[in-house]
């Protein structure tokens, strides 16, 4: 056991202890109530003890304190991650659909070509504009979606979560 400070005062602290403790038990009556004050007293004198006691009572309050902050963002936190999920997936459903259509507008524009017939040749090209315009929207919807979640995942209440955790 390390002992800081002046090495003369501590045989006196010692034999102070030990006094004290010797007093303690010559007169007591419930062994083990005494005992176990008694225990504590001489641990609570040694005062590298009594500071990993301070410092084991401070931690406690803290991770007592993270358990109250996790339990109050825990809800938030679920909801979170849960619309992250969900805009992830519509996310992979507008790359699926963006791709069908990018598909139909390649068979369209083949199609046009081949097209001698006005009226064949402008509801194709007015489908192409319709489809076009449905995949722009789609395309605009899945960055604007990419967006939303980078922020969700700057939100505060994960990186709370995070830290209290």
């Amino acid at each position: 056991m390390m002992h800081t400070g002046n090495y003369h005062t501590i045989p006196k602290l010692e034999k102070k202890v030990k006094d004290d403790v010797e007093y303690l038990l010559s007169d007591y009556t419930g062994r083990y109530t005494w005992e176990y004050w008694i225990g504590a007293y001489v641990l609570y004198m040694h005062t590298e003890t009594r500071k990993l006691l301070e410092d084991f009572r401070k931690l406690n309050q803290e991770l007592k304190s993270h358990k109250k902050k996790l339990s109050t963002l825990e809800t938030k936190y679920i909801e979170l991650t849960n619309t992250i999920r969900k805009l992830e997936e519509e996310k992979e459903q507008i790359d699926k659909k963006t791709d069908r259509i990018s598909n139909r507008i390649s068979k369209l524009e083949i199609e046009l070509d081949s097209v001698d017939d006005e009226i064949k040749r402008n509801k194709i090209i007015k489908k192409l504009e319709s489809l076009k315009q449905e995949y722009y929207d789609l395309v605009e919807r899945f960055i604007n979606i990419g967006k939303e979640i980078d922020m969700m995942n700057k939100n505060s209440v994960i990186s709370e979560c995070l830290e209290a955790s």
